[in-house]
C-alpha cells in the first residue's frame, strides 16, 4: 500500500467525528465525491458531519445522503429564508477530530470555510485539479478526470469494501465531471474505474436519468435561450447568464452550468466561456477549451485555476474591462497553439 494512501487510512480509522466539505458553486463531482466518502465513513461507524458555502442543485437529490448537507449549520438550504429568518447556527469545529475537502483546488474555493479548514490542525485535501494549491495537511491530488476517481482510487488501494450506495456517488461524479464520457480529461483508467464501480452495485440508470436525460420544461427553454443568444468571436464562444434572465426562465444558475456542453459542441469552437452574473459587481466564469488550447493558463491570470481543458475563475469590478482583459488572453492562447510548428 503506497504510503500516502496508508497515512490517509489511518486518519480516518482513528478520527470520531470527521467534517467533509466541497466547493462553492458545488457541482456533481464535488458532492458526489463528499457522499461517496460520507456513505463510506459512516457506513463504518464514523460520526460525519457535511458542509458546503453554496445551494445545493435539487437535480442532485437522487445522491444517497444529500439531505444531510449542512444539516448540522442551518435548519433550510434555503439561502433566501437563511437571510430572511437571520438563522445561523453556530457549529463548533473543536469537536471534529478531522476536516477533508474534496474537489478543492484553493482553500478559499471553501467560501466562508476557509478560515476554519486552514487553521485545523488535522487536515486532507482530495482533489484532481493541477492547479490545486496543497493547502491541507495531508493532500491527495491526482490529476484524474474527476475527484470521483481519485476518491474511488482511494478506496480501493487502501483495501476498503465499497457498498452499493457509495459506488452510485463516485459512478455520478465521474459520470458528470467528463460529461458522460465523453470530455478530454477521460482516460482508460477512467472507464476501467466506472466498469469496476458498476460492478460493484453503482446504480447508472438512476445516474443516468438524473443527469443526463431528465430535464424540466424551464431548462429546456433556457438550452434554446443559450443557443439562441451565443456569441462567437476569432474562435471564442462565449453566453452571458444575467440573473434577469435566471429569473425570467425560472431556472438556477447551476443549471446553465449544467448545460456548458450546447456550447462546448459549436463548430470550430476553440475555447468556450459561460459567464454568470453573481451580483455585487461579481461575475463567475467557466472556461472549456478543446485539443491542446490551455484554459488552465488563461484562468490563472485571473485568480482562478482548473486543468488544461477546463477551468474557472471570478471577474470583480468592471466587467466589460474585466471581460477584455480576458479575450485577450483567450486569443493569446489560441495563437499560441495555431502558431506551433
Amino acid at each position: 500500500m503506497d504510503k500516502l494512501v496508508s497515512e490517509i487510512k489511518s486518519k480516518f480509522e482513528q478520527a470520531s467525528r470527521v467534517a467533509l466539505f466541497t466547493h462553492v458553486s458545488c457541482d456533481c463531482d464535488g458532492i458526489g465525491s463528499m457522499l461517496g466518502l460520507y456513505s463510506f465513513l459512516t457506513e463504518n461507524g464514523k460520526n460525519v458531519s457535511l458542509f458546503c458555502d453554496s445551494d445545493i442543485p435539487a437535480r442532485l437529490s437522487f445522491l444517497n445522503g444529500i439531505e444531510n448537507i449542512n444539516k448540522d449549520e442551518n435548519p433550510s438550504q434555503n439561502s433566501s429564508l437563511k437571510e430572511e429568518l437571520k438563522i445561523e447556527l453556530d457549529v463548533n469545529f473543536d469537536n471534529f477530530d478531522l476536516l477533508v475537502s474534496l474537489d478543492t483546488s484553493t482553500a478559499s474555493r471553501l467560501g466562508k470555510y476557509q478560515e476554519i479548514f486552514e487553521n485545523f490542525e488535522n487536515t486532507i485535501n482530495i482533489d484532481h485539479h493541477i492547479s490545486n494549491s496543497n493547502y491541507a495537511k495531508i493532500n491527495y491530488v491526482k490529476p484524474y478526470s474527476s475527484c470521483g476517481e481519485v476518491v474511488y482510487e482511494l478506496l480501493k488501494e487502501a483495501g476498503c469494501k465499497i457498498e452499493p450506495n457509495v459506488a452510485t456517488c463516485l459512478f455520478a461524479a465521474i459520470s458528470s465531471d467528463t460529461n458522460c464520457f465523453t470530455n478530454a480529461n477521460i482516460s482508460s483508467r477512467t472507464h476501467f474505474c466506472a466498469g469496476e464501480l458498476l460492478d460493484l452495485g453503482a446504480d447508472h440508470n438512476l445516474v443516468n436519468l438524473s443527469l443526463h436525460k431528465n430535464k424540466s420544461k424551464n431548462q429546456l427553454r433556457l438550452i434554446a435561450y443559450m443557443a439562441k443568444n451565443l456569441k462567437f468571436y476569432k474562435g471564442i464562444t462565449y453566453f452571458y447568464s444575467s440573473l434577469k434572465m435566471l429569473k425570467k426562465l425560472g431556472v438556477k444558475s447551476n443549471d446553465v452550468s449544467t448545460f456548458m456542453h450546447v456550447i462546448c459542441n459549436t463548430a470550430e469552437s476553440k475555447i468556450n466561456i459561460i459567464i454568470k452574473e453573481r451580483g455585487n459587481g461579481e461575475y463567475r466564469l467557466s472556461l472549456r477549451s478543446v485539443g491542446d488550447y490551455d484554459v488552465n493558463r488563461v484562468t490563472k491570470i485571473f485568480g482562478g485555476g482548473g486543468h488544461k481543458n477546463a477551468g474557472g475563475c471570478v471577474l470583480k469590478g468592471n466587467f466589460k474591462k474585466e471581460f477584455k482583459k480576458l479575450v485577450s488572453e483567450c486569443l493569446a492562447e489560441i495563437k499560441r497553439v495555431d502558431l506551433k510548428p
